[in-house]
C-alpha cells in the first residue's frame, strides 16, 4: 500500500515538473482567441438562436403556418455561418447525444451536434413533419452550452 501511494505521489510530482519545464506552447493562443472572439458575434448568435427555437416550438405546436419559410431559411443560414466560427469554442461545453448524430446521418450524411440537428431540416414544413420527440432535450443541451460558454467569457473578462 505504501509503495502504491509513493508511486502516485512521484508520478504526480514528475508530471507537475514536466508541465513547468514544457508548458503548452499554444496556451496563450487559446486564451487570446477565446478572449478576443467578438462578443457581438456571440450575442447575435444567441438572439438568432432564441428566435429560431421559438419559431420551431411554435411550428411544432401549431403547424408550419406559425413561422414563415423565408424567415426559417434566413435564420438557418445566419446561424450556420455564425456557428461555423463559434463551434470550436462551444464544443467544449456541449453535451453530445446519439439522437443528434442520427438526425445528421439521416438528413446530411454526417453526424451533427445539438445545434446542427436543430437546423438540419431544409424547410420548416419538413421539421414539423419529422415530429422529432427529442426537440426539447436538444434545445436544453444547446442552451446549456451557450450559458456555460457565456460564463466562460465572463470569467476570462474578469481575469484579464
Amino acid at each position: 500500500m505504501a509503495f502504491r501511494e509513493t508511486a502516485k505521489r512521484t508520478i504526480h510530482q514528475l508530471s507537475s515538473l514536466l508541465f513547468e519545464l514544457w508548458p503548452d506552447p499554444y496556451r496563450h493562443v487559446h486564451e487570446d482567441s477565446a478572449r478576443s472572439f467578438s462578443t457581438n458575434h456571440f450575442t447575435a448568435f444567441c438572439a438568432d438562436f432564441e428566435e429560431f427555437v421559438e419559431m420551431l416550438a411554435g411550428a411544432q405546436s401549431y403547424g408550419p403556418k406559425f413561422g414563415s419559410e423565408a424567415r426559417y431559411k434566413a435564420l438557418k443560414v445566419a446561424m450556420e455561418d455564425r456557428y461555423r466560427d463559434l463551434r470550436p469554442f462551444l464544443i467544449a461545453f456541449l453535451r453530445f447525444d446519439v439522437e443528434d448524430e442520427k438526425v445528421g446521418l439521416r438528413l446530411l450524411g454526417s453526424g451533427t451536434d445539438a445545434f446542427q440537428a436543430l437546423w438540419a431540416q431544409q424547410t420548416l414544413a419538413a421539421f414539423v413533419e419529422s415530429d422529432d420527440v427529442f426537440f426539447r432535450d436538444r434545445v436544453a443541451r444547446a442552451r446549456d452550452a451557450l450559458a456555460y460558454y457565456n460564463d466562460h467569457l465572463q470569467y476570462l473578462g474578469e481575469a484579464a
